[in-house]
């Protein structure tokens, strides 16, 4: 009886060597999915501490504009009234939609970590099926992750909250001016020539 012939034993190594690359590629795979399958935990502290940063800042601009129409009213003479009232239901409503786009915000970077987190597995995977280690796609894996949230955070913070207390802030520009008139007025009547009556 003859052993295998070149053709059977080619055959035969090239299977093999086909076997060795699917069980590597699934192993590579399988890393891979296992990195990123853990993201879920982190996603819930990324979106506490964004909200944080978001709502500390919603904090220090109401701060400031409670400042700011504090001074303007108490200027204006009109604390205490319906339009004290007013501008301060305005600032609270002003606050409020400013929580809630910080939570917008919250739930956007969110929704774009997870696409940038699907689009480097589906990287990284397509590297595994050309022949990429297990080591190095896990470490790629994890490098991915670490990145991605980096720049989703980095996005998230750089657009911030903008100013969200705009509408009060008007007031706030438009009792300083009408002051300013106010004085200009006074300071016209003090100057004024005499003899002009």
């Amino acid at each position: 009886m003859c052993g295998p012939s070149g053709n059977d034993r080619a055959t035969q190594e090239a299977q093999q060597a086909e076997d060795a690359r699917k069980r590597q590629v699934a192993s590579a795979t399988s890393a891979i999915d296992s990195a990123f399958g853990k993201r879920g935990s982190q996603l819930g502290d990324f979106a506490q501490a964004l909200r944080g940063e978001f709502n500390t800042e919603a904090l220090k601009q109401k701060a400031v504009a409670d400042r700011q129409l504090k001074f303007a009213l108490a200027r204006g003479g009109l604390t205490k009234g319906s339009a004290d009232v007013d501008a301060n239901a305005l600032l609270g409503e002003e606050f409020q939609k400013g929580l809630a786009s910080g939570e917008r915000g919250v739930q956007q970077a969110l929704s774009d970590l997870a696409g940038a987190d699907e689009a480097s597995r589906q990287n990284l995977i397509s590297l595994a099926q050309g022949g990429a280690s297990v080591s190095s796609s896990a470490a790629a894996a994890a490098n991915a992750l670490r990145s991605n949230i980096q720049g989703a955070r980095s996005s998230s913070v750089a657009e911030g909250l903008g100013d969200i207390f705009a509408n009060t802030r008007n007031l706030y520009v438009k009792q300083q001016e009408s002051a300013a008139r106010r004085r200009g007025l006074e300071e016209s009547e003090v100057f004024a020539d005499p003899f002009s009556r």
